[in-house]
């Protein structure tokens, strides 16, 4: 028998002022009774290195809200058959609030077995495991174009650039008095297999070489980089460093981590010595 679930996304955000956050769990009350939840507890590394936090705030925080879902779970159990009063701790639960953590809206889905629909939310928004490369890209884009809408000297607009035998369309071009200046381009190599990665890399290179090659070439051009997933030394790993140097070592652009988080990326982004 098919159970209606009530979730939300749990959303780390220790800066409120920037309005970023990442998604670290989901909890999940179902029609049955259930109350599941399930936290991160291993990819912290890159949300650490992202907000530039020490690995200790968070796994405080993480660990302190463990304990408040433990408490709740054992409330629910006690209360299961009384949906209302379940539904008031879920609700009270979920509350917007301006504490670091914090919940998405909640949503709602169908399912005969809860435990399998949490893991699937899990994946989807917490290892954003969309099933494509763009969605990745499409989730650092949105976060890219937000930032730069912080920059008043300058707005970013999407051109494409080149000439009648090779030309690339980008969605953040920097121009003034009718000159490209800057080109930001969010990207990810975090891809399932090494030959994918080179593969990118060197349609990236070569499009670049063909663009600094031709008369619309932009002066600075910043590739926001997710790199793999993946084991210092593993052939996915040793597979973007080859990428970093060809791109880089051939001066086509820079390439600035995702994880260097907003505040340096925007330094990097405005401190390009091609501009000065």
């Amino acid at each position: 028998m098919s159970a209606i679930c009530n979730y939300a996304i749990v959303r780390f955000q220790p800066y409120t002022d920037t309005g970023e956050f990442a998604n670290i769990g989901v909890v999940m009350l179902c029609s049955d009774g259930q109350f599941l939840y399930r936290l991160e507890n291993k990819r912290v590394g890159r949300v650490t290195q992202f907000f530039q936090i020490q690995p200790s705030l968070l796994s405080k925080v993480r660990k302190s809200f463990q304990d408040e879902l433990s408490r709740i779970s054992s409330l629910m159990g006690e209360n299961v058959g009384k949906s209302d009063v379940q539904r008031k701790v879920f609700t009270h639960l979920i509350r917007p609030s301006e504490t670091i953590l914090r919940f998405s809206r909640p949503g709602t889905v169908k399912a005969e077995k809860p435990s399998e629909a949490l893991d699937k939310i899990f994946k989807a928004y917490v290892h954003h495991d969309f099933g494509t490369q763009q969605d990745k890209e499409a989730v650092l884009a949105r976060r890219v174009s937000e930032w730069l809408k912080h920059l008043k000297d300058r707005s970013y607009v999407e051109r494409t650039l080149g000439n009648e035998l090779s030309h690339v369309k980008f969605s953040f071009v920097w121009e003034k008095a009718g000159k490209t200046l800057q080109v930001v381009k969010p990207i990810s190599f975090d891809l399932e297999d090494a030959s994918k990665i080179t593969e990118k890399g060197d349609r990236w290179e070569a499009r670049m070489r063909r663009l600094k090659e031709s008369d619309d070439a932009p002066l600075d051009t910043v590739f926001i980089c997710r790199p793999p997933e993946a084991e210092e030394g593993s052939t996915r790993s040793r597979a973007y460093e080859e990428v970093q140097k060809e791109l880089v070592g051939r001066g086509l652009v820079r390439l600035v981590p995702e994880a260097m988080g907003s505040k340096q990326i925007m330094k990097a982004i405005t401190d390009s010595p091609e501009l000065h």
